[in-house]
């Protein structure tokens, strides 16, 4: 639209630029930037060895605000923990968009595989894009949280794969893990995801100790 907006694309020298590959959004944290997503995921490397196309957008403030970067929720609806207290306004799909027009000038992407990943508020950020963008086969939301209710939705079964640390400081991990008591209103998104996607509402607990030592 009139808002100008940023981002890095990472294509790897090896794609020639007529093969349709894979495509991925990393989108990333409150305060953060693309270059940090760039700098701590390692996808890059990850690009070049599997042969995918990846973008890293900055949020509506720009690279490092400290104003949220991106709209997680549609009028009337809220979200879960945290992520509910600033949100941004602004056209983030449209963004998508652009971004990935942008993209297809140098790289051919192949539609039915295309990617959201986020982290913290990115996260959040890549429940709702899960929730709203059937152009999307498959969402990996970290340390973020969704609406209480996903019959809102308009996509088809999701394809999901959730992370989040059981020791968050700032996005409580109820809005994510099954196995905890769940916040007021707020279902957690595994059992969420699972039933949207009509899978059975059973799972199993295993532990993975961090780098920090914190399970």
């Amino acid at each position: 639209g009139s808002v100008k907006r940023t981002y890095l694309a990472y294509l790897p020298m090896k794609l020639a630029a007529t093969t349709a590959v894979p495509f991925v959004y990393a989108f990333h944290g409150y305060t953060q930037s693309g270059q940090d997503m760039y700098n701590i995921t390692g996808y890059s490397t990850l690009a070049d060895s599997e042969g995918f196309a990846v973008v890293f957008p900055d949020g509506e403030g720009g690279a490092g605000s400290i104003l949220p970067p991106w709209n997680i929720e549609n009028a009337g609806q809220k979200v879960c923990g945290a992520g509910q207290f600033e949100v941004a306004k602004g056209d983030d799909f449209g963004f998508m968009d652009a971004m990935r027009a942008d993209v297809e000038n140098d790289q051919c992407v192949d539609s039915a595989h295309v990617f959201s990943v986020g982290f913290s508020m990115g996260g959040y950020f890549t429940h709702h894009v899960g929730c709203y963008r059937d152009d999307i086969r498959a969402v990996a939301p970290h340390s973020g949280g969704t609406l209480g209710d996903l019959s809102v939705c308009t996509t088809g079964h999701v394809p999901a794969i959730i992370f989040h640390g059981t020791v968050d400081p700032v996005i409580s991990e109820k809005c994510d893990d099954p196995a905890a008591t769940p916040l007021p209103s707020f279902p957690a998104s595994g059992t969420l995801w699972a039933a949207k996607n009509g899978c059975k509402n059973t799972y199993s607990t295993v532990p993975e100790t961090g780098t920090g030592g914190a399970n």
